[in-house]
């Protein structure tokens, strides 16, 4: 983000968040204070991203707004060394 004026603080201004999130300053104030209303997960992921969430915070921002957290990704079985060792010659 580019620099706008002198800051009292570090980070983000709530409006800057929400200009990275996609959503609407007020949208985003509803969910700080806690309001009752339906947040879509695509949102909260959103925030995630522009907020640079871990997988665990980002769970943890879904849990609380009421959402499951994603499927875990399964474990992939390394690939044997034959198939590594295999190159494509492009002429």
């Amino acid at each position: 983000m580019p620099r706008t004026s002198r800051r009292r603080t570090p980070g983000l201004c709530r409006e800057e968040l929400a200009l990275l999130a996609g959503i609407s300053a007020t949208w985003y104030r509803y969910l700080e204070q806690g309001r009752k209303i339906r947040v879509s997960e695509q949102v909260l992921n959103a925030l995630a991203v522009a907020l640079r969430l871990d997988r665990h915070e980002r769970d943890h921002l879904l849990q609380l707004a009421g959402h499951a957290p994603a499927p875990e990704a399964e474990e992939r079985e390394p690939l044997p060394a034959e198939v590594g060792a295999f190159r494509v010659r492009v002429r």
